[in-house]
């Protein structure tokens, strides 16, 4: 049986790997890293086919994430 620390431990573990990979901020996946874009404001990261309109091609200099654009225009998401 696990002590209540090794449980704390084991669930810390898996929470940083979590914060350490790229999660889709839509879906929650991690699945198809090169369809993935990275907002340039707040670093949240985003599937390309997850977003509405989808995005595609590729994005050249900076791309913000729905929520950044909606905080520069004042409309609440």
């Amino acid at each position: 049986m696990s002590t209540l620390t090794e449980i704390l431990l084991k669930v810390t573990h898996f929470l940083m790997l979590q914060l350490e990979s790229d999660i889709c901020r839509i879906c929650s996946m991690t699945d198809n890293e090169d369809e993935m874009l990275t907002c340039s404001s707040c670093d949240e990261v985003y599937h390309k086919y997850c977003l509405i309109p989808k995005v595609t091609g590729v994005i050249k200099g900076d791309w913000r994430c729905p929520n950044c654009v909606a905080k520069v225009s004042n409309v609440v998401t």
